[in-house]
């Protein structure tokens, strides 16, 4: 049925656009642009595991992603990703660089 088609067709279009962004080095305006779950896809997949520092019941989790970084806040307590964001330096990633300081 046309229905099915459809479905088919944008389920082969949605793995194309995962494979691309998997292979490609994006950089930080591309990777804002980006939904929530294509951003998510792109950390976890591309991004490098940096560091973690629980403050309470929330984890702030940083990576690198190509020439930039990237943020996650994961709430413990309720099993959620609260934020993510990306960065260049600066402020931001001197609260990284303080620890065990306090964000």
């Amino acid at each position: 049925t046309l229905c099915s088609r459809f479905f088919l067709f944008t389920k082969i279009i949605s793995t194309l656009f995962k494979i691309i962004l998997y292979f490609k080095i994006i950089d930080i305006y591309q990777f804002n642009i980006l939904s929530n779950h294509e951003q998510y896809y792109m950390v976890f997949t591309k991004g490098q595991f940096l560091y973690s520092i629980k403050y309470g019941t929330i984890t702030y989790i940083l990576y690198s992603l190509s020439k930039f970084w990237v943020k996650v806040l994961y709430d413990n307590r309720i099993n959620k990703i609260l934020e993510i964001g990306s960065f260049v330096g600066g402020d931001t990633l001197n609260r990284y660089s303080n620890v065990p300081n306090k964000i």
